[in-house]
């Protein structure tokens, strides 16, 4: 088994290792899989470099609410309720000072402007929710859209509370709109998708935790040595890529085996083979992270190329020996005109020198030119071995770094994934302590709840700030059969 280095750190490593190959244009032509799977990995990468450009250069691109990759959810949001919690932890040591009117203005208008944020948060989630309900992502979308309308009507709530009491009289519909407890009660049940998350996900994280998840088990089997190469790209491909795309002549969706994307390939059906491919990197994306499935699939190109080389290897092997039985049967031709001399050239053994054919002298000088000729063939055939022996030794050791750095990444997920997984359970009792104490009118435990609110939220914030492409709501690179096919043009 490769045995990965280890990474200490709570958090994964900013910089992932990602080796990087490109493809041997004298193994592979433009049009064969290798080649499709780089441009594919190409165009990924590019996209990735020019988000994080737009993101780095100019925070009116990191923080608009109108980008998809935007900072403003996961980290305006989370500065805000920030400060909520450390305003309400203050006010459990300094409740006389917030009886002033500087205090009370002060907390009036920080409640508007997270009202504000809030309800921008909202429609930003309702965006998302139609966005995914049109890309038939029923159950996401749905996610977002209930989201959203919480998030607007606690917004609401928010912002409308310190006018309603200052300009209005207090009745019925005023007491329910500035109840403190609606905004809790509304803002908790966005907390049943999380805790239906955390019962799902269970397993999984159980299973990780264990080490037997599928992409731990894929990497200890690429890590055999007595598995060959074909077997090592089907287990790859069938643990990563084995997704389920949708076919546009049936309009269904289908799973495509390793096995249905060489026939293609075979058949020259170019444009789904692109189509397959394009989907699957934004599919393993989605299910893992960005640096993970770049990976796979630069370890898939190795596989394959190795593949090659060995197939020209085999080749190159029985041209040597086709030509060094060729060159036995012309010098034993050539030495047939003296039986004598025969014996001296070749050995008994062969079966050549058995034969009674006795050459003419103008016989022998051919036999002896072609001979020569095999000679050339025989030197010319092994040099070409030693080449691609050369070249096999690079390739593995290649395919032993690329699955070293897999191995790396899927733990540095793994870690992530674990530490987003305790933040929710942590935060799903937290709510349903908020509610108990709300619902008890117990006061006396503010402080601690409060508390640790904040301990989630600056883990939350940690995260979002700086592991963009790993936080719950990662940035998404997706690229399109267009943005590849550039880089085949």
């Amino acid at each position: 088994m490769v045995n990965a280095v280890k990474d200490e750190s709570l958090f994964p490593q900013k910089e992932p290792c990602i080796s990087h190959n490109p493809v041997d244009n004298d193994l592979c032509d433009q049009n064969s899989l290798p080649s499709l799977m780089q441009a594919v990995v190409i165009a990924k990468s590019k996209k990735k470099t020019e988000i994080e450009n737009k993101r780095y250069s100019s925070i009116k691109e990191r923080y608009s609410i109108r980008s998809a990759n935007n900072d403003w959810v996961p980290v305006i949001i989370t500065v805000f309720f920030l400060g909520t919690f450390i305003l309400q932890c203050v006010k459990q040591f300094f409740a006389i000072a917030y009886t002033t009117l500087f205090a009370q203005i002060f907390t009036g208008v920080f409640s508007i402007i997270g009202g504000i944020i809030n309800t921008a948060s909202g429609i930003f989630c309702i965006i998302q929710g139609i966005k995914k309900l049109k890309k038939n992502e029923k159950a996401s979308g749905l996610c977002c859209l209930y989201e959203g309308i919480i998030k607007v009507l606690v917004g609401v709530i928010i912002i409308a509370t310190p006018i309603m009491l200052k300009f209005l009289a207090i009745n019925a519909l005023v007491a329910l709109v500035c109840n403190p407890f609606l905004p809790i009660i509304l803002s908790s049940t966005l907390m049943i998708f999380v805790i239906y998350h955390l019962l799902t996900s269970g397993t999984v994280m159980y299973g990780t935790w264990l080490g037997i998840d599928k992409d731990t088990t894929c990497i200890k089997y690429l890590s055999k040595q007595d598995v060959t190469t074909s077997e090592k790209t089907i287990k790859l491909w069938n643990t990563f890529c084995n997704s389920a795309i949708l076919n546009e002549k049936t309009g269904a969706k289908q799973t495509y085996s390793f096995t249905d994307i060489t026939k293609l390939i075979e058949e020259k059906e170019y444009k789904q083979a692109v189509a397959i491919l394009t989907t699957n990197i934004n599919n393993l994306e989605k299910k893992t992270n960005i640096d993970v499935a770049l990976q796979v699939y630069e370890l898939m190109i190795t596989f394959l190329q190795h593949k090659k080389i060995q197939e020209e290897g085999e080749n190159l092997t029985k041209i040597l020996r086709s030509s060094q039985n060729n060159r036995h049967k012309f010098y034993v031709l050539a030495a047939s005109a003296d039986p004598k001399n025969c014996e001296q050239v070749v050995p008994q053994s062969h079966s050549f020198a058995l034969d009674k054919h006795y050459a003419t002298l103008q016989d022998v000088d051919h036999y002896y030119q072609k001979a020569q000729e095999c000679n050339a063939s025989i030197t010319a055939a092994r040099n070409e071995l030693w080449e691609k022996e050369e070249e096999m030794k690079n390739n593995e050791h290649r395919a032993q770094d690329q699955l070293l750095c897999l191995q790396k990444l899927v733990e540095q997920k793994h870690k992530m994934q674990t530490v987003l997984w305790f933040q929710n359970l942590f935060s799903s009792l937290l709510c349903i302590a908020t509610l108990v104490a709300a619902y008890k009118e117990i006061t006396s435990y503010d402080f601690k709840i409060n508390s640790g609110k904040l301990i989630t939220n600056f883990i939350s914030l940690y995260i979002n700030v700086f592991f963009p492409f790993l936080r719950e709501t990662p940035i998404r690179a997706e690229i399109t059969e267009e943005d590849v096919n550039d880089q085949l043009a």
